[in-house]
């Protein structure tokens, strides 16, 4: 009698936890604190089947990345899991690929829960480093259940134990339902996060259009009403005609912007291809020129190599030719010098370009903020002040494809000498004919 009362205590004392632990990830949910909920689920799962280890793994675009933990995962496997790549969709490429992928890589490919016990721990489908952690931590049963919806696979839950205590039928089912519901909840939280960049956006090309497009029209509109009253002849002529003709201009630039700026939101992995940056820069050029005619514009270019590629599109030609009108704008000089060079930094498997002016430069103060969207262009003396989206076009693209841009003095702290933007990108590594 004695004993059935202590396993009945304990049945208690075990539910009791379990539902702790539901209230709490219930709590963390309705606070939207997606990451407090991850947490808890993964709490509330080892505890309800007693594993020694855990983690919650996200799908992204081209990897699957740990995003929770139990405490007690040892730095070593840690250092194993955090980040493993996915691989291409080709079949063969996967096949080849295969010997070297995590475990929750392997789950999230295959889309079904995943089970390894004894022997077959011991004979993993995964790094030699990975496999000498696990060894090393005795881990004897893991368990890799899919984070689904619907079809699509969207994370992993994995658990490890030690001991030879293999997971139970009613254990799988259970982890299987935790991984369902987190999977509605990934897909309802990602739906918001989408709904409201989306809703930001659309804010964003309405104050454009109500703004700067509104305003460009209406001077044209203005000056072209003012020359219906004027003979040919009349001094303010041709002051009327040039500003018409430049809010127009600023009005097709600005609509050219946004154009950009949209195909850039629309950008998959699967669009980037190897680009030159040398043509780029190279056609870049030619459109600076051929928008400043009248203007003195002299660029040198120092490259260790003709072929320079990174991954992009071809709208990596607007990061330059942005870059270079924004050089030409803030220089008052009736020489416009810009000195491009490249270097090749192979140890960290990037392109480093810097693009030098000699203009009115950028002050210390607002070095960060001109990448901001309505922030405005650098402009010299007597110079019209440009939309504020060229250098966070340029900031924009460059993110997409994984590139960065800060800026620094063209001489050291001195900023009215000119800036030198400094632009990273990855390196394509094989050889492009």
């Amino acid at each position: 009698m004695k004993l059935q009362n202590n396993k009945e205590s304990n049945m208690t004392s075990q539910t009791k936890r379990q539902l702790d632990a539901f209230v709490s990830v219930t709590k963390a949910f309705l606070q939207y604190d997606f990451q407090g909920m991850i947490d808890e689920v993964l709490r509330t799962i080892i505890k309800m089947v007693e594993g020694e280890f855990g983690g919650i793994f996200l799908a992204r675009e081209k990897s699957v990345e740990l995003i929770s933990s139990t405490d007690d995962v040892p730095e070593g496997l840690l250092k194993t899991v955090k980040h493993q790549n996915l691989p291409n969709t080709d079949e063969s490429e996967y096949l080849m690929e295969s010997e070297i992928l995590g475990l929750a890589t392997q789950t999230v490919k295959e889309a079904k829960t995943k089970i390894w016990s004894g022997e077959s721990v011991s004979n993993l489908m995964i790094s030699s480093a990975a496999q000498e952690v696990v060894n090393n931590l005795g881990i004897t049963d893991i368990l890799s259940v899919p984070i689904m919806y619907k079809k699509s696979p969207l994370g992993v839950i994995q658990l490890a134990r030690i001991g030879n205590n293999e997971f139970t039928t009613q254990e799988i089912s259970l982890i299987e339902s935790f991984a369902r519901e987190l999977g509605l909840v990934i897909t309802v939280r990602e739906t918001r996060e989408t709904i409201v960049e989306v809703s930001k956006e659309l804010e964003f090309y309405v104050d454009l259009l109500t703004h700067d497009v509104s305003s460009q029209a209406m001077i044209a509109y203005s000056c072209l009403e003012e020359l219906k009253t004027k003979e040919g002849e009349d001094e303010n002529y041709y002051f009327f005609v040039n500003t018409a003709l430049e809010s127009l201009i600023r009005v097709q630039t600005v609509i050219d912007q946004v154009r950009i700026l949209s195909h850039v939101r629309s950008i998959k992995d699967q669009d980037l291809t190897p680009i030159c940056l040398r043509k780029c820069i190279e056609r870049s050029i030619k459109t600076i020129k051929a928008m400043f005619p009248s203007e003195s514009i002299q660029v040198t270019i120092k490259s260790p190599q003709e072929d320079i590629y990174t991954f992009g599109t071809p709208i990596l030609d607007n990061v330059f030719t942005n870059l270079l009108q924004n050089a030409v704008f803030a220089t008052e000089k009736p020489k416009k010098q810009i000195n491009i060079s490249i270097q090749e930094l192979k140890r960290l498997g990037l392109w480093k370009i810097e693009i030098e002016d000699f203009g009115c430069g950028v002050p210390d103060n607002l070095k960060e903020k001109i990448f901001e969207r309505f922030f405005g262009t650098r402009t010299g003396k007597g110079q019209k002040k440009g939309s504020g989206l060229g250098l966070h076009i340029v900031s924009t693209i460059l993110n997409r494809m994984g590139g960065e841009i800060s800026v620094q003095d063209r001489v050291e702290n001195d900023y009215s000498q000119g800036a030198r933007f400094i632009l990273h990108f990855q390196k394509y590594c094989e050889s492009v004919s």
